[in-house]
């Protein structure tokens, strides 16, 4: 699997479990930890954020 990086800003679109796929926007670490492979991710109208796998996202073009 090739390395997929979303830049800071990138919107996204995601799912979380147990709801429908979602529009995001990656936004930097608020502190602490730092996980290669996942992304902090705030989904609108939900002022909520989360790190989520950067795999399980796709690019809205």
């Amino acid at each position: 699997m090739s390395a997929v990086m979303y830049p800071k800003g990138e919107l996204v679109w995601g799912q979380i479990e147990g709801f429908s796929p979602w529009p995001g926007i990656i936004v930097p670490y608020k502190r602490g930890l730092r996980l290669p492979e996942k992304r902090m991710v705030e989904w609108y109208g939900q002022r909520m954020f989360v790190f989520e796998d950067q795999f399980a996202l796709a690019a809205i073009m």
